[in-house]
Formats: structure tokens, sequence, C-alpha cells
């Protein structure tokens, strides 16, 4: 299930060395996230990096490689990872 936020920053983030969790705390609130404890928790906006780089994404990339050009993933027209694997979003909003 894919559900986007517009305008929802994370205002905080405390992250669980027991669990290997994260949890996060939104503006504005949004109850759906409030008691979920993240395995990963990626945030690309304003960082220059190479996905592949990505630690959590490598077994991924193993089963289903990618095509990319300077760092930046070459998404499907419908900004899928391929025809197999469902969305995966990427961009900044729209103020």
């Amino acid at each position: 299930m894919l559900v986007v936020y517009p305008r929802t920053v994370i205002e905080s983030s405390v992250y669980d060395a027991a669990t290997q969790n994260t949890r996060v705390r939104t503006a504005p609130f949004v109850e759906m996230l409030h008691d979920i404890a993240f395995d990963y928790v990626c945030l690309l906006t304003g960082t220059l990096t190479d996905f592949a780089s990505i630690p959590f994404l490598q077994t991924l990339l193993k089963k289903r490689p990618l095509y990319s050009q300077g760092g930046l993933r070459c998404l499907t027209n419908d900004l899928a990872w391929n025809a197999d694997v469902p969305p995966f979003v990427t961009g900044k909003s729209r103020l």
C-alpha cells in the first residue's frame, strides 16, 4: 500500500538500537504513522547520492537490477522500479 501525505514533514525521529527501528513524529500530526516502527527511513531531498550505494536497496538491486544515470534511478513512465516491481516514487512536492 502506498499512501502520500503532501506537505507533511518528519518533525522528529527516535531510533531504538535494541529493535533497530525508527519512530517518527510528523507535522502536521498523522495518526496512521504515530505508532509505526519503521525498519528504514530514507530521506533523499537535498542530498546528492547514488541510490545504488544505499545499503537496504542492495538485495532488491541484486534481484531486480535497475539502470541508472548520474546516480539517479531510471524508472518507468509510471514511476515503478520496473514492470514487476510496484511504484517507487521520487521527486519533490510543488508548493
